[in-house]
């Protein structure tokens, strides 16, 4: 595979304050540039900040203006990104996440709701994988990420990097541990890189919570991770034979080689992906 050197950010947003999010987004952008990387990815919901109360009044449509020059301005810096935000749509609210470079733009929306986003948001209906230079990437978002079957859906579709964003309060030690426990079963399961990054907020005595950002190889072992509560980027080099290009070895990506799919899904040839909404 051509080498692609990833970027994953752990920030705070301020929910309803879409502009100034981007710009500082933009920043850690053009910082993760200088270090050559190629693709930078945002936690959950992180240009209009994560919120179930009012949700609505923070929700934008997937093709607002100050997203597309947002996702312009990162694309002519040489780089793809991977961000989220509140959608609203003629069906409703989404939890959406996109990832586009200067060819393709795939918005994901959000499948599997938690408990206090059941009732507030509209659960998308697909689960598509885009390609991001050389590497296709499936996006599985926080909750979603305790859910092995969206993992090797979107390997079975292709994908080879997945990204994990999240807007979780759990902090430091506690967010460690809970990822160190199923993180590197879902890329040791799978044959495929795992890369997630959470969103940081403060509680309402000022007390920084969240963060955590980390990268799993495909046999499961640990690349990179931070987990302190400042604002921190991440950056790892993939590189190497692309897991399709890699003979499967023991039980590993045993849930792709054996799995039994009723919905029959197949890796798509290597095509850039059209722009989609899912």
């Amino acid at each position: 595979m051509q080498p692609i050197r990833i970027a994953v950010t752990q920030m705070g947003s301020s929910i309803g304050h879409v502009e100034d999010n981007l710009v500082r987004m933009e920043l850690f952008a053009s910082r993760a540039r200088v270090h050559k990387a190629g693709l930078i990815c945002f936690p959950e919901a992180c240009a209009t900040g994560y919120c179930t109360q009012g949700a609505a009044e923070v929700a934008m449509a997937q093709d607002d203006d100050v997203l597309i020059a947002f996702e312009a301005h990162v694309h002519d810096l040489g780089m793809a990104v991977s961000y989220g935000f509140i959608e609203r749509s003629d069906e409703g609210l989404h939890i959406a996440h996109v990832v586009s470079d200067k060819t393709s733009r795939m918005v994901y929306r959000k499948t599997h709701l938690g408990s206090r986003e059941q009732g507030v948001f509209r659960p998308g209906s697909e689960l598509p994988v885009a390609r991001v230079g050389d590497v296709m990437v499936g996006v599985q978002l926080c909750w979603e990420s305790h859910i092995p079957d969206i993992s090797t859906t979107l390997r079975a579709k292709g994908a080879e990097l997945l990204l994990m964003p999240f807007a979780s309060g759990a902090t430091g030690a506690r967010r460690r541990e809970t990822w160190q426990r199923y993180l590197p079963a879902r890329a040791y399961d799978n044959g495929c890189y795992v890369a997630a990054c959470n969103a940081l907020r403060a509680d309402d005595g000022g007390v920084v919570r969240g963060g955590g950002v980390c990268v799993y190889r495909p046999d499961g072992t640990l690349m990179k991770d931070y987990y302190g509560s400042d604002e921190r980027t991440l950056l790892c080099t993939l590189t190497g034979p692309l897991p399709r290009e890699v003979e499967p070895d023991g039980m590993r990506n045993v849930s792709r080689r054996s799995r039994r799919c009723a919905c029959r899904c197949q890796a798509p040839p290597a095509t850039s992906l059209q722009r989609t909404t899912s």
